[in-house]
């Protein structure tokens, strides 16, 4: 993940360094990264292990935002069909 930042990063530096702006597309003579580049995007090899990491990553931020979601629709159905008890 910290490659593809510092491409992006490489990549903006040098279009703001030669004066193109966003509008201009750089060719592939003068383009940082070029050979990560297939025409229409950036293709970043990754590791075995980088991409296993990644995927226990998502599927961890996928587990906890499930468990959040279904505590909180647990919580709101507790607390309306609590009756209300005035001592």
């Amino acid at each position: 993940m910290y490659i593809a930042l510092r491409i992006l990063l490489l990549l903006f530096m040098q279009l703001s360094l030669q004066g193109q702006g966003w509008g201009k597309q750089p060719d592939r003579s003068n383009m940082l990264g070029a050979q990560y580049y297939d025409g229409k995007k950036i293709v970043l090899p990754v590791s075995e292990d980088a991409m296993r990491d990644l995927l226990n990553h998502w599927l961890h931020q996928a587990t906890g935002s499930f468990m959040s979601a279904f505590a909180s629709n647990k919580i709101n159905n507790f607390w309306l069909n609590k009756p209300f008890q005035f001592n």
